[in-house]
């Protein structure tokens, strides 16, 4: 299950995820609609998620879920509270 940034394109990002090598080619995606599921549920019910510059890391942290912070900007670092910067269920992920 994939929930997008609702500024982002279904077939566009789906075209980008499946140019990932790692990720084999039977693996089935579905996108969950935005107005039919609150992102806390999204984040509640996830086991990985994944993040740029949001502050919903930190929720989805205290939730317990597996938590990817991707930098997703040279000047900007996700906005990850002191207290949880050190969780084992957190990876700081950067593509420079």
């Amino acid at each position: 299950y994939i929930r997008l940034h609702p500024s982002l394109n279904k077939e566009n990002a789906l075209k980008e995820i499946k140019r990932i090598k790692e990720i084999p080619n039977y693996v089935k995606y579905q996108f969950i609609r935005n107005d039919e599921e609150s992102l806390i549920t999204s984040i509640k019910s996830s086991k990985y998620c994944f993040f740029g510059i949001s502050s919903y890391v930190n929720l989805a942290i205290e939730f317990g879920s597996k938590v990817f912070a991707v930098e997703t900007s040279h000047i900007y670092k996700s906005p990850i509270k002191l207290k949880l910067i050190d969780s084992p269920n957190l990876t700081n992920l950067s593509p420079w």
